[in-house]
Formats: C-alpha cells, structure tokens, sequence
C-alpha cells in the first residue's frame, strides 16, 4: 500500500504541465486608496514648485479619499494639471493626473467618467 501511494504521488509530482493549457492570470488588483497614495507620493518631488497649489491638490485628493465624491476628485486633478505648468516634466505630471483620474473614477464608481474614455 506504502508503495502504491508513493508511486501515484511521484507520478503527480513529475507530471509536466500542459502546454495546451494557459496558466490562470492573477486578476488585477480593483484601484484603492493605496494606489492614490502611491500617486500623491510621486507628486511631493513637485511640492516646492508652487506649495499652495500643491496643498489644494492634497486637501482635494483628501477629501475625495474620505467621501468619494468625484468633485473632489476633479478638483485635485485640476490643481495638480495647473502645477505641471510649473515642471520641466510636465509630461510626467500630467501622466500621474491621468492616472489618478483613472483610479478615482474605478474607486468612486463615476456615471460620466472623464479619464477612463481615455
């Protein structure tokens, strides 16, 4: 009996895949409030620029994580669109804003999304 089990164990072990049969794919993560703050750790290297319009983008961003209530939502991204016209890299600011549109409308369940027709 030992042996028979072992056996049946050791051919399960070795079976190879089948290369017919695609690996599942981890679903992909739902947007959250951790993914917002990923973003808004990326813009604090953009803080010195202008600091009160950074501010408002952070109060905004706040108040929308708090309520998710999309007008503040928009509010923030609009601040921080505005405080790309301070950056070099403006392009990078306004990829984090896009993101950040994307996130928040998936997270606030938006009926008119403005970023995920994008």
């Amino acid at each position: 009996m030992f042996f028979v089990s072992a056996y049946i164990l050791l051919q399960v072990l070795s079976k190879k895949p089948d290369p017919d049969i695609e690996p599942e794919e981890e679903p992909e993560k739902e947007p959250d409030i951790d993914t917002l703050v990923m973003y808004t750790d990326q813009m604090e290297q953009y803080a010195n620029l202008n600091p009160e319009l950074y501010e408002e983008f952070i109060e905004n961003l706040q108040l929308f994580k708090n309520t998710f209530d999309e007008l503040y939502l928009y509010k923030a991204i609009a601040k921080l669109e505005v405080l790309s016209l301070y950056a070099k890299d403006d392009e990078l600011l306004y990829d984090i804003a896009q993101k950040i549109g994307t996130t928040g409308e998936i997270m606030a369940n938006v009926s008119k999304p403005r970023y995920l027709k994008r």
